[in-house]
């Protein structure tokens, strides 16, 4: 679902010869319009830290999601997402539920992909989300937060999919869709140097693509179903 630029070199992510983890959910419309980002995307980069931390504001639209993406390369040592929380400024955080972690490469060497979400955050609120791990991620960390509306509330979230993939293009695909859900994709690339690049595909809309850090490219977008 997105585009790699460049050669593949040496530094390994899932064989000697590939490097990336995807996965996917796709959210379900309401009764009373389509799905659509509600205000502004918010993402955050760390590297050898155990807690990662950025601003943002939920939406105003009616019927809201709030969905956050985190991708993060364990080095050797493994590392798993302990909670994800939306704090409001002034306020009590508040929990994300897990839809999907991938997990690339092997237990030994493990990098994740992984989508959280929060149905019905309140609205207009300015605040902080916040990624807490098991340990010290030595490789770099990168996650986003994007919101929706127009979500059906009772049930927001379609199956996920995830997977690894090899090639250029990595993807993943869904079946029985009915052409009215926005899927909305999270991508990790294992990267040895910033000259790896994540670049958005034919009819996406990319949410976040942060500057390289560490050992890691990661990026999200939504695309409509068809």
């Amino acid at each position: 679902m997105y585009k790699r630029q460049g050669e593949v070199t040496a530094y390994t992510f899932y064989n000697v010869a590939a490097n990336h983890t995807i996965e996917a959910s796709f959210v379900e419309g309401s009764p009373t319009g389509e799905v659509t980002v509600d205000g502004v995307v918010s993402s955050g980069t760390g590297d050898d830290v155990a807690s990662l931390s950025f601003a943002h504001t939920t939406g105003t639209g009616t019927d809201r999601l709030l969905l956050v993406g985190v991708s993060w390369n364990c080095g050797s040592t493994d590392r798993t997402i302990s909670s994800v929380t939306f704090t409001p400024d002034g306020g009590t955080a508040i929990e994300l539920a897990e839809v999907i972690t991938q997990l690339g490469y092997n237990t030994t060497n493990p990098r994740y992909s992984a989508i959280y979400s929060l149905l019905a955050p309140p609205s207009g609120v300015a605040g902080t989300v916040t990624v807490n791990f098991s340990g010290s991620v030595s490789n770099g960390i990168m996650a986003g937060a994007a919101n929706f509306a127009g979500v059906n509330q009772t049930t927001p979230l379609g199956t996920p999919a995830g997977g690894n993939d090899n090639s250029t293009t990595p993807s993943v695909a869904f079946s029985g869709l009915n052409g009215d859900e926005l899927v909305f994709d999270n991508v990790f690339l294992g990267a040895g140097s910033s000259s790896y690049e994540l670049t958005v595909g034919s009819g996406q809309t990319q949410l976040w693509n942060p500057d390289y850090v560490a050992n890691l490219r990661a990026a999200a977008s939504i695309e409509q179903a068809t």
